[in-house]
């Protein structure tokens, strides 16, 4: 009976031991999801933003413009296949101004072998098209369901650009995680709803008002020099002089994880305190990412067929034989 219960013990033990080999670590789990994103070649995911302004100190059409954004419903559809060198960007968003009101959605999409983009216009011409006038609203009725085509610049170079970026990135994140003490990363509860959609662990990093400033600094030189073009002593003194003027009271960045290592949501939530002559009072900024998938197929649904694509030539013309129309009949 003792051995047995010996037994039993021992077991119990190793159970208990075994278990707690596998509690992840807060800090590695947040830096390993992380590199995960970055290194992923396909991305598909949202991101909500809420804008909120202190208004007490602003009067007027300053006052007006806060509150504009402050109740705006803003949300970003991301995609991205690097490979094939593909994006797709879906702006969306509420306004309200008075007895006005906008309802957006404006879809881009980007072709880097080609060097072109193309925006969807029907959405601009919906909410815009007022300012315009009746005539050139009317004459634009033939471009709807078509996309406009613009230049990307440069388009190697931003490539080229986009992966220095990246690897400075990483390079900075790894030694980031190795400065940061153990204790910045909170390992939260989870909520029922995050159990049952498969989330692992819930972290969250908080940030100081002086770490967010340094790193901005330290970032701002890094990325000058990987970009070969280096930040002047005299940006950056100015750059330090503006960071005075603001204060960092809230950065918190909390990521949900899954039991693949793998992001599924990521929540960046900043207060700042401003302080000059333009404005005084708090600056609010929640951006709410939801990770759809990472490194699986994507469909771009707005990339255009040749007979949807207009030129800049002929969205002008359209344009500009509707304000010379306007004026004959207003000359006549």
């Amino acid at each position: 009976m003792k051995k047995n219960w010996l037994l039993l013990l021992i077991t119990s033990v190793l159970v208990f031991a075994l278990a707690a080999c596998q509690q992840v670590d807060p800090k590695q789990s947040y830096t390993t999801a992380f590199k995960k994103m970055l290194d992923s070649k396909i991305y598909d995911f949202s991101t909500d933003i809420d804008i909120n302004i202190d208004t007490s100190n602003l009067t007027g059409v300053s006052k007006e413009v806060a509150e504009v954004f402050n109740n705006a419903d803003l949300t970003v559809d991301f995609k991205a296949n690097k490979d094939t060198k593909q994006s797709q960007f879906i702006f969306k968003g509420k306004f309200s101004y008075r007895n006005l009101s906008m309802n957006f959605n404006v879809p881009v999409y980007l072709d880097e072998n080609k060097k072109r983009g193309y925006i969807k216009l029907d959405s601009l011409i919906e909410n815009f098209g007022i300012i315009l006038g009746p005539s050139t609203v009317q004459r634009l009725e033939s471009v709807k369901g078509k996309y406009l085509e613009f230049p990307l610049e440069k388009g190697d170079y931003r490539s080229q650009d986009t992966e220095k970026v990246k690897r400075l990135f990483l390079k900075s994140l790894e030694t980031f995680a190795d400065d940061f003490p153990q204790d910045k990363f909170k390992e939260e509860d989870l909520t029922d709803k995050e159990k049952q959609q498969g989330t692992e662990q819930r972290i969250t990093l908080s940030f100081s008002d002086k770490e967010i400033k340094d790193a901005y600094t330290h970032f701002a030189k890094q990325f000058g020099k990987e970009l070969n073009h280096p930040i002047k002593e005299s940006d950056l003194s100015d750059l330090q002089q503006e960071l005075k003027e603001v204060k960092f009271k809230k950065f918190n960045m909390t990521t949900s994880i899954n039991k693949e290592k793998s992001l599924q949501h990521l929540t960046t939530d900043v207060s700042i305190g401003v302080d000059n002559k333009d404005f005084q009072g708090d600056f609010n900024i929640k951006f709410s990412t939801a990770y759809n998938s990472l490194d699986r197929k994507v469909k771009f649904e707005y990339k255009p067929e040749e007979d949807q694509i207009v030129t800049m030539d002929e969205l002008e013309g359209l344009v500009d034989q509707s304000g010379r129309e306007e004026i004959n009949g207003f000359t006549k």
